[in-house]
């Protein structure tokens, strides 16, 4: 099982806490889906806030620090914990390759339920991450109108 890590994520982040079954009580799968989670909604809800043309107070130039010092951030949070996947594809295709390797069911569906934390989680989180900005800034922000034909022909 050690040797497949190298391959995807695992929590408890074993480089923090070890491989052992107290280090493995310390971060539940439920939990650790659940951080997977949060890390993703935070970070597709500033990117929307960021990227959304109708927020016209937001300072373009500086859209890839703030993406990047959100993630610093995020990653400084969360990966002690669940080594801070958040993208489906990062975890996934290593688990294939792993799988194809021979390493089994560690790596698909992995030890206490790896594979939903790292592939549910995140896109769970992304899809809630959105819709609560939707609801919330996204709602807020003004809607332009639509030019209609006869206007825009002079």
């Amino acid at each position: 099982e050690a040797s497949a890590m190298i391959f995807g994520e695992y929590f408890p982040n074993p480089a923090m806490f070890g491989t052992d079954a107290d280090a493995e009580a310390l971060v539940s799968p439920l939990a650790a889906t659940a951080v997977e989670g949060l890390g993703t909604a935070v970070l597709v809800f500033l990117i929307f806030a960021l990227i959304d043309p109708r927020n016209s107070n937001r300072p373009q130039w500086m859209t890839p620090f703030f993406i990047g010092f959100t993630v610093a951030v995020l990653i400084s949070l969360f990966a002690p914990i669940t080594q801070a996947g958040w993208n489906p594809a990062r975890d996934f295709g290593p688990r294939i390759v792993a799988f194809l390797a021979g390493w089994g069911d560690i790596a698909i569906p992995g030890p206490r339920g790896g594979f939903v934390a790292y592939i549910l989680g995140p896109l769970v989180g992304g899809t809630l991450g959105g819709l609560v900005y939707d609801w919330t800034i996204g709602r807020a922000l003004p809607v332009e109108e639509p030019i209609p034909a006869e206007v825009s022909r002079g």
